[in-house]
């Protein structure tokens, strides 16, 4: 007689409730607009927010950028990575590696 092995296979995810939310408008014109440059500080994130930084710099003029860095994994603040986006009108997110 040929023995069978049941098992019970569970969904690891769990039922989230989402709500829609509209996005933000985008930003008609970067013309004397302040970008903030976010790296999450793995490999090449940084340099490749350098070298779009070099790329708007020539073709939008009275540009600024605020440089901040985020890493998932460091006991970070949130309140205060929050702080650091006020007064930023358009973002550019790099992840690296």
């Amino acid at each position: 007689m040929e023995k069978r092995l049941f098992v019970d296979i569970l969904n690891p995810r769990g039922e989230v409730e989402t709500q829609y939310r509209k996005p933000a408008p985008r930003v008609s014109d970067l013309k004397g607009k302040t970008i903030g440059l976010i790296d999450n500080k793995k490999a090449g994130g940084r340099e490749f927010l350098e070298i779009i930084k070099a790329l708007l710099e020539k073709n939008y003029l009275g540009i600024k950028f605020v440089d901040l860095s985020k890493a998932f994994g460091e006991k970070y603040r949130m309140k205060n990575y929050i702080d650091q986006l006020r007064g930023i009108e358009a973002a550019i997110y790099s992840t690296g590696d």
